[in-house]
């Protein structure tokens, strides 16, 4: 039971590290030669997202930008993007808080992060072992939300990394996703 939940948990973190490290953060006031130029819907996504000054959830400021955009966005545009193109476009850029937005050419975006707990600490071994260093307990997670406005699901993966002043060892906690809606395809 352990080595098979431990199995999970790891295919779960390696697959989240990959996806994070394959989309390449670029910043939204930019235009990379690896990303294309934000959409205008897009870029006032990006927008409302760097202006949160009410301090509301990602979740509240997606929701409240599609409702006061709902007349620009149009799901069968985005049905025939996903469709007209075998191909995954993925355009990637950073926002001001350190996490990157995703859109695909599809009617879905992405929002990757970290979040950091403070346990910073040293602790101290025996006489032969040098003491070792422990970063914050990290936790990576990938939010998928619908241009809806709709938050789907959230992927985290939480661990830490020790440092005994030659080698450094990552350390899992655990992996877990919040499945908030289902979406139906037709």
């Amino acid at each position: 039971m352990f080595n098979k939940r431990f199995g999970i948990g790891m295919l779960i973190l390696v697959i989240l590290l990959v996806s994070m490290a394959l989309i390449p953060a670029v910043s939204a006031q930019e235009v990379s030669k690896i990303s294309e130029k934000p959409s205008e819907l897009e870029q006032g996504l990006i927008d409302a997202l760097n202006s949160n000054t009410k301090n509301l959830s990602t979740e509240d400021v997606v929701a409240n930008y599609v409702k006061a955009n709902k007349d620009k966005i149009s799901i069968n545009n985005f049905k025939e993007n996903d469709t007209a193109s075998n191909t995954i476009n993925l355009r990637a850029y950073q926002l001001k808080d350190g996490s990157n937005i995703t859109f695909t050419n599809g009617g879905y975006f992405f929002i990757t992060g970290v979040e950091e707990e403070t346990n910073n600490e040293i602790v101290t071994q025996t006489a032969t072992i040098a003491s070792v260093s422990t970063t914050p307990t990290i936790t990576g997670y990938k939010e998928l939300y619908s241009w809806t406005g709709v938050k789907v699901y959230t992927i985290y993966t939480k661990g830490y990394f020790t440092y005994n002043g030659q080698t450094v060892d990552a350390h899992y906690i655990d992996s877990w996703y919040v499945k908030l809606c289902s979406i139906l395809v037709s």
